[in-house]
């Protein structure tokens, strides 16, 4: 198979013939197609739209191939054009951290639409460190602090700190183990790893061969081992009135609400993404 001339639109021909059959359904190929022309050519939306009028060069046709081969074999758009927009921000992706999701564009959203301002927060097991960094680019004069276990990961947030020009504190520590020394905080936060390692055949090829595991996964056995770990944290750690929130486990819905409310939570909240599945959850701990 052959791309038959220069031009934008035999490319956009040449792309979803070769990609047909994948693990990409027709509707995604179009907007996979244009991610790539804004993203690694630059091109315009009107250029995109006049394809038949837009000429590549040689350098161009051979950036398209290698990202359309790349996709084929199943590694996602985002680590393939190196990043990712995320509540207004673009943010650094990689193998050395989770990509960011939208319903954790979500969860960011029910935090800065419930409070008018925050002094303090802290988001754990950050990865990108997406959740901190659009948390201090709403709160810009909160104090952020983003934890991680993972090494590489802290170093990709300490990367995306610094294009972003957001400055928040970066933490290497395991939440099940912490050993740094932590403050109070009005808001802990969380995208914890929470698919049961059962539920991995429901996920996509090209999440299972390129996403890091350790971000992913937890052992059926003990599905909310994180979240019972960072709500001890939190006991310690969450001033009084102060909420926490996580990201769940669509089918644990329940499991959390009562998990909450027996480290004496209240005003408890199950909140669900755009796809009508529970996936966030909140609390207030009122007092110690």
């Amino acid at each position: 198979m052959q791309v038959q001339d220069n031009r934008l639109s035999s490319f956009k021909s040449f792309f979803e013939k070769y990609l047909k059959g994948t693990e990409y359904a027709s509707s995604e190929l179009r907007p996979l197609f244009r991610r790539l022309s804004e993203d690694l050519l630059g091109l315009e939306p009107s250029q995109i739209l006049l394809a038949d009028d837009t000429l590549l060069t040689e350098s161009q046709i051979l950036k398209l191939l290698s990202a359309t081969k790349e996709l084929k074999k199943g590694r996602p758009i985002q680590y393939i054009i190196g990043h990712t927009e995320f509540s207004e921000l673009k943010i650094k992706c990689d193998q050395r951290a989770l990509i960011p999701r939208p319903e954790t564009e979500e969860l960011v959203r029910w935090i800065t639409e419930s409070h008018r301002s925050i002094s303090s927060a802290i988001d754990i097991g950050t990865g990108t460190a997406c959740i901190a960094l659009a948390l201090k680019n709403h709160f810009t004069s909160a104090q952020i602090a983003a934890m991680d276990s993972e090494s590489d990961a802290l170093e990709l947030a300490e990367e995306n700190s610094r294009l972003l020009d957001l400055e928040i504190e970066l933490v290497l520590d395991d939440i099940t183990e912490p050993r740094h020394e932590y403050g109070q905080y009005q808001i802990i936060v969380s995208n914890p790893p929470y698919v049961r390692a059962s539920e991995s055949n429901d996920m996509r090829a090209n999440v299972l061969d390129h996403e890091p595991h350790s971000a992913l996964f937890v052992e059926d056995e003990v599905p909310l081992q994180f979240y019972r770990a960072i709500l001890e944290f939190a006991s310690d750690h969450l001033r009084p009135s102060g909420w926490t929130y996580f990201e769940i486990n669509e089918n644990l819905g329940k499991e959390m609400a009562d998990l909450l409310a027996q480290f004496g939570y209240s005003e408890i909240e199950l909140r669900k993404d755009l796809y009508g599945k529970d996936r966030m959850i909140r609390g207030t701990l009122l007092k110690r």
